[in-house]
Formats: structure tokens, sequence, C-alpha cells
């Protein structure tokens, strides 16, 4: 389990996050919601590791995450940032084995560098230059790497962006399978039906501050839909 207890984080004097509390389960995809802004993107970064938050606890399967090193904690959880385009030429597999950094020593590369890939559905690219490769060909290289690290907590950042349709419900349903075999899932995301859909509960957020995770029914209704994004109803 993942427990936030009264996480803040501030930058240039400002502050950004403040009083986060979450709870959150192995085997749950949890959408993470709000508007543009809200600090969807730093919530994710500090509970990654990547900037340093403040928090009286943050712990993942009751190992605490506030004294770790980068890569301690990048063993822990992995981040998948959103798309870019990549600046060097390097091939699927070698993109992916990056994935292997934090760990001291892994018996069989090949192996797990295998199922990782046929898990995400690339094995048939793995030859194949990063900079040749759709945006959802490659948010499937960013989720393979993650995979790599050994963790079972991924933290995606709006990984459906600028992706057609077909493509945002392929990395959503691997999101699921992902789950369903055990890992913890944050996804931010803006597509509200899609998170409808798949999540089995959501984090809204407003102004650096988040809703405890629930179900949609229990989370979701014109109040809320009108405080955080600021529109009256979804289409059926």
């Amino acid at each position: 389990m993942l427990i936030v207890s009264k996480l803040s984080f501030s930058h240039a004097k400002r502050t950004v996050l403040q009083n986060i509390n979450l709870r959150l389960e192995p085997g749950k995809l949890y959408g993470l919601l709000g508007a543009n802004g809200s600090g969807k993107s730093t919530l994710l970064k500090c509970l990654s590791g990547v900037w340093p938050a403040h928090a009286e606890r943050l712990s993942w399967n009751e190992k605490s995450l506030l004294a770790l090193s980068r890569r301690e904690h990048s063993k822990l959880i992995s981040l998948v940032p959103q798309d870019k385009t990549p600046l060097f030429d390097f091939t699927v597999r070698e993109s992916v084995s990056m994935g292997f950094y934090p760990r001291e020593s892994v018996n069989s590369k090949e192996e797990e560098l295998e199922n990782a890939l046929k898990e995400v559905e690339i094995w048939q690219l793995r030859d194949r230059p990063v900079t040749q490769l759709s945006s959802g060909e490659r948010q499937r290289v960013s989720i393979a790497r993650a995979l790599l690290t050994g963790s079972l907590l991924l933290l995606l950042d709006e990984p459906t962006v600028n992706l057609d349709p077909k493509h945002q419900v392929a990395i959503w349903r691997l999101c699921r399978r992902l789950v369903d075999k055990g890992a913890l899932i944050v996804c931010a995301s803006h597509d509200l039906l899609l998170c409808r859909e798949y999540c089995d509960e959501v984090i809204l957020m407003k102004e650096g501050q988040a809703a405890e995770a629930a179900p949609w029914k229990e989370r979701i209704s014109a109040v809320s839909l009108q405080e955080y994004f600021g529109i009256d109803c979804l289409p059926e």
C-alpha cells in the first residue's frame, strides 16, 4: 500500500501542493484528475522522488520513501512522464533495457526484457529506432522500461495525450492488464470518460489539494464536476 500523509511541496516560495493524504492499494488503477495547474504532474514527481516533498509519512509497503536516494526510490516507484520526441536514436530494445539501471544485479536480463516487450505488445518493434515510433508506441516503450525497474507502483503522467482514440484505449487496457496482475497504477489524465470506464477509483485535485481516492460514483457528481472542472455534466 502507498500511504501519503500531510505531503506538501513548495517551489520558488510558492506552495504548489498542500496537505495531501492518500491510501492507495495494489491491484487498483487510480485516475488522477483535475484542471491544468491543479498539481497532478507535481504530485507524481513528488511521489516518484524526482522532486523533494515534505511529508509526515510517505511509504510504500511499509517502507519509508522519505530518506531514500533517487536510485533506491526508483526501484520502488516508476514514473512514466509525458511523451516527448526522443533526442537519441536508441533502438526499442536499448531504450527499454535502461529500466534495469536501478537494480544491482539481474539474473535473466534477456528473458525479462523479452517478457516486458511482449507484455506491452512491442516485441515486434524491438530493433526499430525509437525516433521512428508513433507517440503511442513510445509510451509503450516507456511503460516497458518502467516494468524492468522491478517496481509494482507505476505513475503515469497523461500517457494518452495526443493519441488517437484507438491508441488511447490500448494504453488504458494495458494499464488494466498490469493492475490485474497486482500492480498499483496512478494515471494523471484529462479524459474523464476513459477514467470512468477503466479506473477503480479517482483522485480529484484542485489548487494543489487532493480529495481522498474513491470510486467514481462516490466522487463524481454535478457538484464536483463544476467545482473541479467547471462543467455541468458528462456525455452519456
